[in-house]
């Protein structure tokens, strides 16, 4: 097994591990959801129970008035320190509430409780010892198996302190009744949802299993696969429209690289073979035949220079893909760079005829050897497509409103709507352009395109069959 087999399978194993790995979501949102759903049960159940004790002390309140109406009567009408006078008094009491155990307190700390409990006296001396009578809670659920309610009676200018006890055992009893199936019911219910919602969730996490196999069968050899968006909802199918615009991109990006490639080696195969043929010759005849030398040398220097614009050009776009351009901006005078270019126009292409109309004083902020490049592509192109009986350009720059618009027209056949949508298109050209007596290696109009954006430009094409075309180029002017 090779090392590139085995670190493809390396990343298999990796990629089974996180599918697996990412099927567990359903189980985590349901567990997750199950213990909230307990969570609030728990609370639920709390919360029930504090009602029911809370309806308990208000039942214990009501008798209390009672009790303490009764009692506050007894202080009136005869004296503490008469034990039998407060205990007949006291048992007259507990007998009309025959559940409660009655406990009175003085100011001294000495206290009457007729019903002898054990735990109830343990209870109150421990209060008296430790000087807690200030802090007795007005109702509490004691572990003696009593509820005590406490209250502050006022009589002949004392403070007593009134405890009353309460069995426990039916507020116990009412709890134990209404918590067991509650609990239950509770429970079933987060039973029911833990199951539910594996299902529910397997159903809406089942377009996310589907786009997931999908995306993993989508490679160099099948980018026309897409993610089904039919059986997804809301978010789900706007992801599975983006993962598919990212596919497209990639498709097209694929695309554009394997055409490259091969126009690449299209343009280099011709120079190549050139070179290598006339080498040949060069080889067998050169020395004796001096026609055969200079036309050799001649051509592998041409096509050498061909190669040589080539790979150029092609180091300028990699640099522009990268954002790695580097521009000199200054203040320039397009309307004399212009001029510079239609002189050298007149010297090196005598034959044609120039038509130009150039507005004075155009001022912009751009790399003027950058934009003398831009417009010799455009000026070569439409040479290159120009009529060859009568070649005519039309070289305009006028200002209009916030840009400077350059135009070049040719009087050529005009382009196709085929192509008119391609011509930006590294390495495209017409049918009519594809041989080498109009040259150019389908790179000039990216290259310029690329210029123009870089300053924040723009290019506008009209055209007409059997008329001409029209290239306009719109800069922002220098404020």
């Amino acid at each position: 097994m090779t090392k590139k087999n085995k670190k493809t399978k390396d990343n298999n194993i990796q990629t089974d591990k996180k599918v697996k790995k990412a099927k567990s979501i359903k189980q985590k949102t349901a567990l997750w959801y199950t213990y909230l759903y307990l969570l609030i049960a728990i609370i639920s159940v709390i919360i029930l129970s504090i009602t029911l004790l809370r309806s308990t002390y208000k039942e214990v309140y009501k008798e209390n008035s009672k009790i303490d109406k009764s009692i506050t009567n007894t202080l009136k009408s005869g004296d503490f320190n008469d034990t039998e006078y407060i205990k007949q008094n006291l048992s007259k009491i507990e007998k009309k509430h025959s559940d409660s155990v009655i406990a009175l307190i003085n100011s001294n700390g000495n206290y009457y409780l007729l019903d002898k409990n054990e735990k109830i006296d343990n209870y109150i001396k421990g209060l008296k010892e430790n000087f807690w009578f200030e802090l007795i809670p007005r109702a509490s659920l004691l572990d003696k198996g009593y509820l005590v309610s406490s209250r502050d009676i006022e009589a002949n200018n004392e403070v007593y302190k009134l405890l009353i006890f309460y069995p426990a055992m039916p507020f116990i009893n009412k709890l134990a009744a209404v918590l067991p199936p509650i609990s239950i019911v509770l429970f079933l219910g987060a039973f029911m949802m833990l199951i539910l919602g594996r299902m529910k969730l397997g159903k809406i996490l089942s377009p996310i299993n589907e786009m997931n196999r999908t995306t993993r069968k989508i490679t160099t050899e099948n980018l026309d696969l897409r993610l089904d968006v039919t059986g997804a909802e809301y978010e789900l199918k706007e992801l599975a429209k983006t993962t598919n615009e990212m596919i497209d991109s990639f498709q097209e990006a694929y695309e554009k690289q394997e055409r490259f490639v091969s126009d690449v080696s299209h343009e280099l195969r011709t120079p190549i073979s050139v070179i290598s043929g006339y080498g040949n010759m060069l080889k067998r005849w050169g020395k004796e035949d001096e026609d055969i030398l200079n036309e050799s040398v001649d051509s592998i220097i041409f096509e050498a220079e061909n190669m040589k614009n080539l790979v150029n050009r092609l180091l300028f776009l990699a640099k522009y893909d990268k954002k790695n351009l580097n521009y000199k901006f200054e203040k320039t005078n397009l309307s004399e760079t212009i001029g510079i270019v239609i002189k050298d126009l007149s010297v090196t292409h005598p034959d044609i005829t120039i038509l130009h109309k150039i507005d004075e004083n155009v001022y912009i902020m751009a790399d003027e050897f950058r934009i003398i490049e831009v417009i010799r592509i455009f000026v070569d192109n439409a040479i290159k497509y120009s009529n060859k009986d009568d070649i005519t350009l039309k070289i305009n720059l006028q200002k209009r409103e916030n840009n400077a618009i350059l135009t070049i027209k040719d009087n050529g056949m005009g382009i196709t709507d085929e192509d008119l949508r391609n011509i930006f298109d590294r390495f495209y050209r017409t049918d009519k352009s594809r041989n080498k007596e109009t040259g150019g290696m389908g790179l000039g109009l990216s290259i310029a395109k690329a210029i123009v954006l870089d300053h924040k430009g723009r290019i506008r094409v009209r055209t007409k069959e059997n008329e001409g075309s029209e290239f306009s180029i719109i800069l922002p002017l220098l404020k």
